[in-house]
């Protein structure tokens, strides 16, 4: 029905019963003449339908329209449009409710008219060229005030669109994740877009339009987003989590990133000496100016929004959670007990490992003096949200090595003494040899005694 160049088009039939058509941005107008109309009256008449036509034309269809589009697939519910009704009926019943992500319009076909169809739809197809209806995505968002961000498929504000006025921290649902190529924000508004879920990974705060992300390295990247209200975020680093985000520039603005543990070295993060404003969600954390927690320390428990009064601006290359706080349980399980080595790792050994849910260092430590093959143990904790912190059991008490990441020990149960020994006495009489072990074992002990001749007897 509509032609392939949207305009104004009259067609008149030579004779008898004529249907005078006008196409004007997907109107279409239907005027009957009968025989015995002067040309006179047939000029007027067509005269009323060119000015229908042009208010028309004047008001168009709304940008987040889709004319002569139709989205197939994904319908879930279906219902007429009365006569006098047209798309908007459809794209206002998406918008309010919370399942639908898109709408299809079906223009009426018959004549006189008498309403359409209207398709609701919960997800995103991809748009088909078809002149019998008008398609649409979802324009409104849920649950989160304010007029929102609108992501586009396309550079320069192109392809599929939708608004969101809600945090997102995981895209993959809503059909966008690594599908966004720019964006518009309203004024007053500062959004953060992360290149993981739950605001994880690189993350760019912007408050204007950005036509094309591929400069800012998040073209087809993003996989969540939220509103930072002025600048400040609202949710920390996620739900139930702790930790501190980290800004490029004083103010909370700029790229962020949030990190979950201790990072002995910003180097390879890409931060070090970039950090100007901060926020912390539970805990304190110790930064310092050099890597491995060396050179000017400060601990923190609340945010900073410019670093540049402090000094520290710029100067920080290494930051750890320190005060026992295990981010999101808000116990003292992830403290270092007696016996345990924390920033030292054990590399080498292992015969079992398991992720830790609870309970932190102490669930490792525990499990390995419950463990007759266990000799030693390594906790490490993780550097991003989402990963579990890990134990590894060591059949073997390697020598330590120096790793901010991890907490170690060696087994302090009974069967780490061997048959041999004589645990809780001394034999210091008649020693002839003293030296210091790589590692807190007794056997190592036993083991220089057996290989030496003169050897008769050994304390540890």
């Amino acid at each position: 029905m509509v032609p392939p160049n949207p305009g104004l088009r009259v067609s008149v039939a030579p004779s008898g019963p004529v249907l005078y058509r006008c196409f004007a941005k997907g109107l279409t107008l239907f005027i009957s003449r009968h025989e015995g109309v002067t040309p006179m009256r047939r000029i007027m008449t067509l005269w009323a339908v060119l000015m229908i036509a042009v208010v028309s034309l004047g008001t168009g269809i709304a940008r987040a329209a889709e004319e002569d589009t139709d989205r197939p697939g994904g319908d879930y519910r279906e219902f007429s449009v009365p006569f006098g009704g047209d798309y908007r009926s459809c794209e206002s019943a998406c918008n309010s409710d919370g399942r639908c992500r898109a709408w299809t319009y079906l223009r009426s076909d018959t004549f006189p008219p008498t309403g359409g169809q209207c398709y609701l739809k919960d997800r995103v197809s991809p748009p088909t060229p078809n002149d019998c209806c008008v398609s649409g995505l979802k324009t409104i968002g849920g649950g989160g005030g304010g007029r929102g961000v609108t992501v586009f498929q396309d550079v320069n504000f192109g392809g599929d669109r939708e608004t969101f006025n809600r945090d997102v921290p995981n895209l993959v649902p809503e059909g966008w994740n690594d599908q966004i190529s720019s964006f518009r924000i309203p004024s007053g508004e500062t959004w953060q877009f992360c290149e993981s879920i739950n605001y994880t990974g690189r993350c760019v705060s912007a408050n204007s339009d950005t036509a094309n992300l591929f400069g800012a390295g998040l073209n087809d990247r993003i996989s969540s987003m939220r509103r930072l209200s002025g600048g400040r975020p609202g949710p920390g680093p996620g739900p139930g989590r702790a930790g501190i985000t980290v800004f490029e520039d004083v103010g909370y603005r700029g790229n962020s990133q949030t990190f979950a543990a201790a990072i002995s070295n910003l180097v390879p993060e890409g931060w070090n000496d970039v950090i100007s404003s901060f926020r912390i969600r539970g805990g304190s954390w110790e930064v310092c100016q050099d890597t491995n927690f060396r050179g000017r320390c400060r601990i923190f428990n609340a945010d900073v929004d410019n670093l540049v009064s402090l000094g520290w601006n710029d100067r920080i290359s290494s930051l750890r959670p320190v005060g026992g706080s295990r981010p999101g349980d808000g116990e003292d399980d992830w403290s270092v007990g007696p016996g345990m080595r924390d920033g030292f790792d054990r590399p080498g050994g292992d015969y079992r490992d398991f992720d830790v849910s609870r309970g932190g260092p102490a669930v490792c430590a525990d499990t390995c003096n419950r463990d007759s093959a266990c000799r030693a143990w390594s906790f490490m904790r993780p550097a991003r949200f989402g990963v579990a912190p890990k134990c590894y059991l060591k059949g073997v008490a390697t020598a330590e090595r120096r790793d901010a990441r991890f907490i170690s020990g060696v087994s302090t149960s009974r069967e780490a003494i061997g048959p041999r020994m004589d645990d809780g006495a001394d034999r210091s009489d008649n020693s002839y040899r003293t030296f210091n072990l790589t590692e807190a074992n007794p056997r190592r002990c036993q083991e220089a005694c057996d290989g030496d001749r003169r050897c008769r007897a050994w304390t540890y």
